[in-house]
């Protein structure tokens, strides 16, 4: 089922299969990808309770958690509705605990306010705290090749891509590109299910605009310390993802999920909030 939020300006579509944003209309133009080439046939799925590859050990035992956890394909259920926000809930059942072993709730509240999508993630623990991580993985639409864009950020910042391998942990290796307010997008890169994988981003916001400076849109990430930035072959499109956690080490014995950098946690009886937006300009 479909939920639809609406501004004078703003027509956004929200999946109950993954509580994924499936269309974004913003001024007469589809801003989310719609996977025109077949390259990638999702748009801005929920990343939970990990993000990328990353293990979860809980009490010694290793659990067998895919890449990006289970919530993209997880059926929601709507918990409030009105013409411009949806809250939407998932909990913990018997396969998702035999992943990830705790009892939560999941809750997304999208609002839209003209042209900025806010997305308020709340994870409620039941009898035992929960350690979690979350990320998003939104996409935009692009008028043309990758290569044609920037990323700009507020203030300068040190760009340092943590290299991955082929199964998406990390090997230690980095590549510096340098210290700056903006990142032209590095087409020669982004191929292959290569990901740049930014750390300790200080500025929270990112704007992606064309080489010639027109904006396209605007993501503010105040809760999260990584950004990473995907592609398909040769679509045109991006993803810009912020995420808590980083993958894990290639090679490396995994530690506790709790102890990892990134992952937060729910106390029990409580909840975690997270929240990041989308402007779309």
């Amino acid at each position: 089922m479909i939920h639809t939020l609406r501004s004078a300006t703003t027509v956004v579509t929200i999946d109950r299969t993954g509580a994924e944003m499936t269309s974004v209309v913003c001024r007469g133009k589809e801003r989310l990808w719609q996977n025109e080439d077949g390259l990638w046939s999702r748009h801005a799925p929920l990343l939970f309770p990990v993000c990328g590859r990353c293990g979860v050990t809980v009490d010694g035992t290793a659990y067998p958690i895919k890449p990006h956890g289970f919530l993209r394909d997880a059926l929601f259920e709507p918990v409030a509705e009105s013409e411009d926000s949806v809250t939407l809930a998932f909990s913990d059942t018997p396969d998702t605990r035999r992943a990830y072993p705790f009892a939560f709730t999941f809750l997304v509240t999208y609002t839209l306010t003209a042209e900025t999508v806010t997305i308020k993630t709340e994870v409620r623990a039941a009898d035992r705290d929960v350690p979690f991580s979350l990320g998003g993985h939104d996409s935009f639409a692009l008028d043309g090749p990758v290569g044609d864009y920037v990323l700009r950020f507020p203030g300068r910042e040190e760009l340092r891509h943590l290299v991955h391998d082929g199964v998406g942990c990390l090997t230690g290796e980095s590549v510096d590109y340098g210290t700056t307010d903006v990142l032209p997008l590095p087409a020669d890169f982004l191929r292959e299910g290569r990901t740049l994988i930014f750390d300790g981003i200080k500025n929270r916001s990112v704007t992606l605009e064309t080489k010639d400076g027109a904006p396209v849109a605007r993501v503010d990430f105040p809760d999260f310390g990584r950004l990473l930035v995907w592609h398909p072959g040769d679509s045109h499109m991006i993803c810009l993802e912020p995420w808590l956690n980083l993958p894990d080490p290639a090679g490396t014995p995994d530690v506790p999920f709790a102890e990892k950098s990134g992952v937060l946690i729910a106390p029990a009886g409580g909840s975690r909030t997270v929240w990041r937006s989308v402007t779309y300009l």
